[in-house]
């Protein structure tokens, strides 16, 4: 377990998190899987609306999901 600090305006906040490296997850190797966690960052969605965002086939974001 390690931390993250983010510093905005002055104020700093901590926030635990894992410590993960790439090679350590399979999923993160893959550039499509990889958009999907970018786009799923960005906002929480469902399947069909990734898959409409990243112009890829639904059945694409659920083998990677």
């Amino acid at each position: 377990m390690g931390y993250f600090v983010q510093q905005s305006d002055g104020v700093r906040v901590g926030y635990r998190s894992l410590v993960v490296k790439p090679g350590d997850v399979e999923p993160l190797t893959n550039e499509i899987a990889v958009k999907i966690l970018h786009a799923l960052t960005e906002e929480p969605s469902c399947a069909i609306d990734v898959a409409r965002k990243l112009g890829i086939h639904e059945q694409k974001i659920y083998y990677h999901i």
